[in-house]
């Protein structure tokens, strides 16, 4: 425990109601900070349910009313904002004002995004990175990429893996009996680039040559109705089940009951923390290796990379592992000792120390 000291936490993602999983790390971050010795109660965040553009603008507007009001009339000893690129506008004109600490924590789509308006925010807030004392990102591979568009800030930039996984609630349960059909998962959105397509046509190969398994998908997105089309087009009906979204308690249990978790992304992750759930829960990962998932999917050691597209690769890490149980065994025996140093207890403890310093 450190001393009490008063967060002013600002962020446009963040669950609510109709959102659980909206931004959930966010929520996760604070709650370890705040069972730490901060007081992360002074929060600014930003209300968006709305589909539709007039709603969002209003919606961004009252949030910039509500981070420019308790920046100038709040008690705070450190103002940390997630997701900087659209939240930190109002710093641009009250940064004169502040004199208490500023935290950046960039978490990923807000600097991988080339769009013109993404492009055109990060550099309105070049003076607000000035006069920043720290900033955070998810891994070394996404430190490389902020450093690569901003070199100056190479003395402030800390990594801190986005509240890392809670390992007293991901863990492996060691089940003596699972299914007996050998079980293949995917969790995340079911959107475009995450790859969900490559595994519908991996286990279509698999499928064709008379292998028996069964094939989840956990998640919801914009190309749903596209996902359950594939499985109709491949006549995979039998061995793929679409699940939908699960309440996030329900997530280990759901992990515990694979024998092999894939992560099909093509997308530059800078974390990708599904990955990291799925190995502190004891299953083996087969990744594209996109991003940041290099740094804790080792080839032949906890799981297997493949090349990102390749869909005949990754149905022959498939097959070769339903028929090669005990080099699935090995693969599971390194898992969670790989998983280590993200568990949150220690990314938080080391959050904790840097913030301290402040």
């Amino acid at each position: 425990m450190i001393g009490n000291r008063n967060i002013l936490a600002i962020s446009n993602m963040y669950p609510s109601e109709n959102r659980k999983f909206f931004g959930v790390f966010v929520k996760e971050i604070l709650e370890g900070l705040n069972l730490h010795g901060f007081d992360v109660n002074n929060k600014c965040i930003l209300n968006n349910n709305s589909s539709s553009l007039f709603s969002k603008l209003y919606n961004y507007f009252l949030f910039y009313i509500s981070i420019s009001y308790k920046l100038l009339f709040s008690s705070y000893d450190i103002v940390y904002i997630h997701f900087p690129t659209y939240s930190a506008l109002p710093l641009i004109v009250f940064r004169f004002f502040i004199s208490k600490p500023i935290v950046l924590n960039f978490h990923g789509t807000d600097v991988m995004s080339d769009s013109l308006m993404s492009r055109f925010f990060r550099w309105m807030l070049g003076p607000v990175f000035i006069n920043a004392r720290l900033l955070i990102v998810p891994s070394e591979y996404f430190k490389n990429v902020v450093l690569s568009k901003y070199p100056k800030l190479i003395q402030i930039i800390f990594v801190s893996a986005s509240g890392g996984v809670n390992n007293t609630i991901f863990l492996d349960q060691k089940l003596d009996i699972k299914s007996s059909v050998f079980r293949i998962g995917y969790v995340g959105r079911v959107d475009r680039n995450k790859g969900w397509d490559i595994l519908i046509k991996a286990i279509d190969i698999c499928n064709s040559n008379g292998y028996v398994f069964e094939c989840l998908f956990v998640g919801s997105g914009n190309e749903l109705d596209v996902l359950k089309a594939f499985v109709n087009k491949y006549n995979l009906a039998s061995r793929v089940r679409i699940i939908g979204p699960l309440n996030r308690n329900d997530l280990p249990d759901f992990y515990n009951s694979l024998d092999l978790f894939v992560f099909p992304t093509l997308l530059a992750e800078s974390l990708g923390l599904v990955g990291i759930e799925a190995l502190s829960c004891g299953v083996p990962v087969l990744c594209s290796g996109s991003g940041a998932t290099k740094e804790y999917i080792i080839d032949g050691f906890n799981g297997f990379l493949y090349s990102p597209y390749d869909y005949s690769e990754l149905s022959d890490k498939i097959m070769c592992l339903i028929n090669n149980p005990l080099l699935l065994k090995h693969l599971k025996s390194n898992t969670v000792i790989s998983s280590s140093n993200y568990f949150s207890s220690i990314v938080i403890k080391n959050l904790v120390l840097k913030l301290s310093t402040l």
